[in-house]
């Protein structure tokens, strides 16, 4: 059984990497930054190439570089009353309505009605934090099963997803949420800064 420890910061510069987000991906509803590294939910629908591997429904955006191993990255999530954050199966599908629960490939932790978090299991588990969050960090370890999110400011452990099958590569997902009249019009945006040691 693969026990879930309290790291230090120090542990995480190892497997930090950098994450640039894919448009070819992206719903057409959704804005990257000039420099792929943040998104949020447009008021238009954008006339873009449909492809494939877009999002077609789901406000969803994955991540251009695919991973196996252990890694890790952050995404500032502050200024936000809706969010989605996590890791994606490379293969997952991404036509229709998604299903973003690990049997279906995703494993993700949401923000809901301003303070709402949880985890996106089978049947979605309520977690403590959720006002006030201003980084998450995400780290996969790959070999092991198991992805688990952190809140930066402290680097506290908010939910692990453990003995799972990852089957192919793994890519970050991010889904800034719908702009619900400006309330949540801020960008979810890729963390470059190192965790604090």
């Amino acid at each position: 059984m693969y026990t879930v420890f309290q790291p230090s910061p120090v542990y995480f510069l190892i497997d930090q990497v950098a994450v640039t987000l894919d448009p070819a991906t992206a719903n057409p509803f959704l804005q990257l930054s000039e420099d792929r590294t943040q998104v949020c939910c447009g008021e238009k629908r954008q006339k873009v190439l449909e492809g494939a591997v877009r999002f077609d429904r789901a406000a969803c955006v994955l991540g251009k570089e695919a991973f196996c191993g252990r890694f890790y990255f952050q995404v500032t999530v502050g200024g936000k009353t809706s969010w989605d954050v996590g890791v994606a199966r490379d293969s997952v599908t991404r036509k229709g309505k998604v299903k973003a629960t690990p049997d279906a490939g995703y494993w993700t932790v949401a923000l809901r009605n301003g303070g709402s978090l949880m985890a996106k299991e089978a049947n979605p588990v309520p977690l403590a934090a959720g006002l006030g969050l201003e980084k998450v960090g995400v780290f996969v370890d790959y070999p092991r099963g198991v992805v688990s999110f952190y809140d930066v400011a402290n680097m506290s452990l908010l939910y692990s997803f453990t003995s799972q099958s990852f089957m192919g590569q793994l890519r970050p997902l991010l889904s800034p949420g719908q702009r619900e009249k400006g309330r949540n019009s801020a960008p979810l945006a890729i963390c470059v800064d190192r965790p604090i040691t």
